[in-house]
């Protein structure tokens, strides 16, 4: 479609306007899935580590 556009001559606008909007959704979560992530973007904050640690530990506290 966006290949037969530019061969008619049409403007960019006028062939976005012909594509539907869910294939916009489509390429933009495709586009964040194979993007690659933030260093720390998925690590545990402070407080999550302490409920696992209390999680895992219970409340025993180790003599330092």
């Amino acid at each position: 479609m966006i290949k037969n556009g530019i061969v008619i001559g049409l403007r960019p606008q006028e062939i976005r306007d012909m594509i539907p909007r869910d294939t916009w959704i489509v390429f933009d979560g495709w586009q964040r899935a194979h993007s690659p992530k933030q260093p720390g973007q998925e690590a545990m904050t402070a407080q999550e580590y302490r409920a696992l640690v209390e999680k895992i530990d219970g409340n025993q506290r180790r003599a330092a």
